[in-house]
């Protein structure tokens, strides 16, 4: 995934969008994404995580934030 970090975030904003795109490409990379080298955490796979987990993980660091 080193390609994938070569990126700028617009870079890979635009190929995420695309990968959206491919329902089945996008869910054989969120089942085998560590065996490709995605790494938990990573911008990719944060794009890969259906959109109900993104909103709560970011709903939890507004809260952090906060101090709560």
């Amino acid at each position: 995934m080193k390609a994938w970090d070569g990126l700028s975030r617009e870079q890979q904003s635009v190929a995420l969008r695309e990968l959206k795109r491919d329902a089945p490409l996008e869910s054989l990379l969120r089942q085998k994404g560590h065996e490709l080298g995605v790494r938990k955490g990573s911008t990719l796979d944060q794009g890969l995580q259906p959109q109900r987990t993104r909103s709560l993980s970011r709903s939890r660091g507004r809260d952090m934030d906060m101090g709560m």
